[in-house]
This record gives C-alpha cells, sequence and structure tokens, in this order.
C-alpha cells in the first residue's frame, strides 16, 4: 500500500466517523462548520501548548493526531482528496505516514524539534483559515476553497513531521483517536466501530496505543 492510499484510507474513515458520531456538527451549512472546524484547530494548538507547559507527552501525542484527522474532515467538506495537496503524497517510493513525515521534515518550513516550534509552524495556516472565516461573515472577493485546501494541506503537514519526529505511529495513532472517542456514544456502546485502518496496525501497536485518552470533540 503506497503512502497515498494509506491518506485516502484516512480520510473515508474519518468521513463515516463524522457521520455516525458528529451528526450535529455536519448538518451545519458550510461557513458554520467552517468555523467550527477552525475552530477545533485553534483548541489543538492549545492543547499543544498546554502539554508543552505540563510536560505531558500524552497530551501533545494526541493533539497532534487529532489535528491531523481534523484536516482530512475539512478536506471532505469541500470534496477534496487531501492527498492531492499534501507534498509528496504522490512518490510511489514512499510507503508509510512516517516515511511522508521524514520527507517534509527536511522542508524548511517543518524543520522543528519541539512543540512550541510546532505551534509557531501552525499558528500562520490556522489563522489564514480564520481569516477566510472572517471573510465568509463578510462576504468578500476570495477564493475560499483553495485557500482552505492549501492552508490544511500545510497544517496536515506540520503534524506529520510531528509525528515522525516524536516516533509516533500516525496511522495506529489515528485509527484508535477514531475509535476510542465518543465511548458514551449509543451506537458505539451498541455497535462499536471496526474500520480497515486496523488492519495496517500490529498486535503491538494496538497494544501500545490502547489507552489513549480522547481529546476529541
Amino acid at each position: 500500500m503506497k503512502v497515498r492510499d494509506r491518506l485516502d484510507l484516512i480520510q473515508q474513515e474519518q468521513q463515516k466517523y463524522d457521520h455516525l458520531y458528529h451528526r450535529d456538527a455536519c448538518a451545519l451549512p458550510i461557513e458554520q462548520r467552517a468555523t467550527h472546524m477552525t475552530l477545533l484547530f485553534f483548541k489543538y494548538s492549545g492543547l499543544i501548548a498546554k502539554s508543552r507547559s505540563h510536560y505531558d507527552t500524552e497530551i501533545l501525542n494526541n493533539a497532534i493526531a487529532d489535528t491531523f484527522i481534523n484536516c482530512f474532515a475539512f478536506a471532505s467538506m469541500f470534496d477534496y482528496s487531501l492527498s492531492d495537496k499534501i507534498p509528496f503524497a504522490d512518490y510511489d517510493r514512499i510507503v508509510t505516514l512516517e516515511d511522508l513525515g521524514k520527507i517534509l521534515s527536511y522542508c524548511a518550513e517543518y524543520n522543528f524539534n519541539e512543540s512550541f516550534c510546532l505551534n509557531q509552524s501552525l499558528a500562520i495556516p490556522i489563522g489564514h483559515l480564520a481569516k477566510i472565516c472572517l471573510s465568509l461573515d463578510h462576504v468578500d472577493a476570495y477564493f475560499y476553497r483553495e485557500e482552505i485546501i492549501d492552508n490544511v494541506a500545510a497544517i496536515s503537514s506540520a503534524t506529520l513531521v510531528a509525528a515522525y519526529k516524536r516516533d509516533i505511529k500516525m496511522q495506529t495513532h489515528v485509527h484508535y483517536r477514531l475509535t476510542t472517542a465518543e465511548v458514551n456514544s449509543i451506537f458505539r456502546q451498541k455497535n462499536g466501530v471496526t474500520t480497515p485502518l486496523a488492519e495496517e496496525t500490529t498486535e503491538g501497536e494496538a497494544g501500545r496505543s490502547h489507552q489513549i485518552t480522547s481529546y476529541r470533540t
């Protein structure tokens, strides 16, 4: 499986997840939903900053994964495949998300090591998304769709680099974020969730990720 296929699989599973457990947000008009998604990015950015001040690696790792997941939700809202915009995702020799994160880490804009630097890298594209949401409210002349996708791709790239540098198995972590969140949902209690992402995890990775705590909304 190539990395592009892995990214597309995550996007498909995230979309199913939102339709099951975030029907309220999915039902919002697209302008309100764009604002909702942007606020989630601010929330995760705050958790990344909090993790630095509290030296809490679990909060940091979860916030990185949740930021990555939210990128796919944003892209799906505009019926766009995020893998088309992430640099190097179309390279046949790149197989895993870790490989992609490593390649992206050589780019100057993602050359960071600490959560503070990660927040700096996230601040610019998230700020641009906020500007777009304000422009939607004012009905300004703006290339909304193109600008949103470009900035979401920048955010996803930064999180892939952060995951690579922190040795986070992103695909495994994303799977467990999607399957352990919303534990109080009546649908999850009755039916549970099994996704194709589970097939891409190993038994060792699954055990290591089992105790992940949810910070998603």
